[in-house]
């Protein structure tokens, strides 16, 4: 599974994730930082990335357009690497099944639930 993780969350994040979600890369890493939404979204696309991000913009966009990536919302209070790896290890089990899903574009995750 490939996971494109948005620059609000930590780069941390990546290293804590191990190797429980292989091809994960951060936006710097791909050379992304500061890049538009619109440019993510199609990098995403094309090159088979799922997005990670806690931004809910990105959700209207992909919502709106035709060929977007699909994508998981992370919706908790700290972006920060120990925090988002915990929650998305906690969820393991529903994100690989949106990965294999062909119906499902968007992923909530709220640390609440």
């Amino acid at each position: 599974m490939k996971l494109l993780i948005d620059k609000p969350i930590s780069l941390r994040t990546v290293r804590l994730l191990g190797s429980i979600f292989p091809g994960k890369q951060h936006l710097r890493q791909v050379g992304l930082e500061g890049s538009s939404q619109e440019e993510i979204l199609k990098f995403a696309f094309h090159h088979g990335y799922i997005l990670v991000t806690a931004d809910e913009t990105f959700l209207s966009l992909i919502n709106a357009q035709a060929t977007a990536p699909k994508a998981i919302h992370l919706r908790c209070s700290r972006l920060i690497g120990k925090h988002v790896a915990g929650l998305m290890k906690r969820h393991i089990s529903r994100i690989y099944a949106f990965g294999e899903s062909l119906d499902e574009r968007i992923l909530l995750i709220d640390e609440k639930a």
